[in-house]
């Protein structure tokens, strides 16, 4: 599907919310318009080693990315204390690597196959591909993750749908996404940092995630927002962002969304 085309409706009326990106009439659910281009299958293409390494730097921020992981993870440790755990858009595995340090069974996939190659080289079980592709079994994990992936997806509908064949009837979904719907998003407006038009189709508020998943097949048990810290070299600048993080979280407005749902019945 075009992300110039609502998933949830797939009606192509919108209105417009900054240049590029349109609000659908109907749902309210908001995508880039025109959308990113897409990775030719079996090419790293934008999520390269320079995504991880540079980019994102996860491996230079490793404790900082553990840190974040390890707080979705106490989310996780409500609902589903153990069991079998598949991360899909893994990256270079930190999330996998604190996952196995707290008792669970992993597993990874991500499109990148530098990605996979360096969470393999950390003993990790992960494999290169798109989702639907690898054509894991049925029902087969009680956990199916995937944190700040959903939003690069061209389909999101199938690719839930398949996160939800692969598990077992009792697992838990856990998405994480952008919160289009935070107060640092509507204080920066168009200069919020987590539009990424390159990168992301699609940028939702708790009201859209939560349709979106009913919408594939899961009852959202928890719908919560995570906060965060900004960095800047400007020292005025670093306090004014995270004066806006302190405000946000007593009004569950934070920057990250994170949705924990159940397969419908």
């Amino acid at each position: 599907m075009s992300a110039s085309v609502c998933p949830l409706c797939g009606i192509a009326a919108g209105a417009p919310v900054y240049p590029g990106f349109v609000r659908c009439a109907n749902c309210g659910l908001v995508r880039t318009d025109p959308p990113p281009r897409e990775t030719p299958s079996g090419e790293d293409g934008l999520y390269g080693g320079e995504y991880f390494t540079a980019r994102n730097a996860y491996l230079a921020r490793r404790d900082e990315f553990t840190g974040m992981f390890a707080a979705l993870l106490d989310q996780v440790a409500v609902l589903k204390p153990s069991g079998r755990l598949l991360d899909v858009g893994c990256g270079p595995g930190l999330l996998l690597e604190e996952a196995r340090r707290r008792g669970y069974g992993v597993a990874g996939c991500d499109v990148s196959a530098w990605a996979v190659d360096y969470a393999r080289q950390q003993g990790l079980d992960a494999r290169a591909g798109l989702l639907e592709a690898l054509a894991y079994p049925p029902a087969s994990v009680d956990i199916a993750l995937a944190n700040h992936t959903l939003e690069h997806v061209p389909d999101p509908l199938p690719f839930l749908r398949e996160m939800g064949r692969i598990l077992k009837p009792d697992g838990l979904l856990v998405i994480g996404v952008p919160n289009f719907g935070s107060l640092m998003s509507s204080v920066m407006r168009e200069r919020w940092h987590a539009l990424l038009p390159d990168q992301h189709y699609w940028h939702f508020t708790p009201a859209t995630l939560a349709r979106m998943l009913r919408e594939a097949g899961f009852v959202p048990r928890r719908v919560i927002t995570q906060t965060g810290s900004h960095k800047h070299a400007s020292r005025a600048r670093a306090l004014a962002l995270n004066a806006i993080v302190a405000a946000a979280k007593p009004l569950n407005r934070s920057e990250g969304l994170l949705a924990l749902c159940a397969k419908a019945d």
